[in-house]
């Protein structure tokens, strides 16, 4: 499977590519992967994803099985920004799969959805409590960075870099309960990766 990622920003890239990676491999299928550079912010990542579809339309080298997008809720309405993404899809006449990585409100949201896997990794007591104020986006990167230096260890990304542990071995049952949005994403992946192994399967 050829799949391309298109995402918001870095802790979307360190954490996103890896948990669908994650769900390939269960499917048993391959990916053949491509990464663009992170947009930097919502705003852009939704102009820039018409672009991205025009280009895959006229690219046959670079025309994708599924496209993965990821990009922040920012306390916008539940699925406003899938619909935003699904909206330039129709409009450029997408025809592959499509996938939304749409945590809500932020991604570090993800990041700190399984307790035990942070506390596991990070060898500490317990992680601090989640934000009362959802929709400042910086008070989640807070406690994110917080929960990462409390261990003692060197993070100057905040956090991000354990992305990819954290993407590879939480429990993703126990994180979707407590992080709906992450187990939307990991619900639609698994859909698209059971129904592209059936028709591989079928045409083999």
């Amino acid at each position: 499977m050829r799949v391309v990622y298109f995402l918001e920003d870095n802790a979307h890239t360190k954490f996103v590519p890896v948990l669908f990676h994650r769900l390939a491999d269960e499917a048993g299928v391959n990916l053949i992967e491509k990464d663009y550079e992170p947009m930097g912010g919502a705003g852009p990542t939704i102009k820039g994803i018409r672009q991205l579809l025009v280009d895959i339309e006229s690219d046959s080298e670079l025309q994708p099985n599924i496209l993965v997008v990821g990009i922040d809720a920012d306390c916008s309405q539940p699925g406003e920004r899938s619909r935003q993404v699904l909206a330039a899809s129709k409009f450029e006449r997408y025809g592959g799969m499509l996938v939304v990585a749409e945590p809500e409100p932020h991604i570090e949201s993800w990041y700190l959805a399984d307790p035990a896997c942070i506390q596991r990794l990070l060898r500490i007591p317990a992680i601090p409590p989640a934000p009362d104020a959802r929709c400042r986006k910086q008070d989640y990167k807070n406690q994110l960075r917080v929960t990462a230096r409390s261990s003692g260890r060197h993070a100057p990304l905040g956090g991000v870099e354990y992305g990819p542990e954290i993407a590879a071995t939480m429990d993703l049952y126990r994180a979707g309960r407590r992080v709906p949005s992450l187990r939307r994403f990991v619900d639609d992946a698994r859909a698209c990766l059971t129904r592209y192994a059936a028709q591989t399967e079928d045409g083999a």
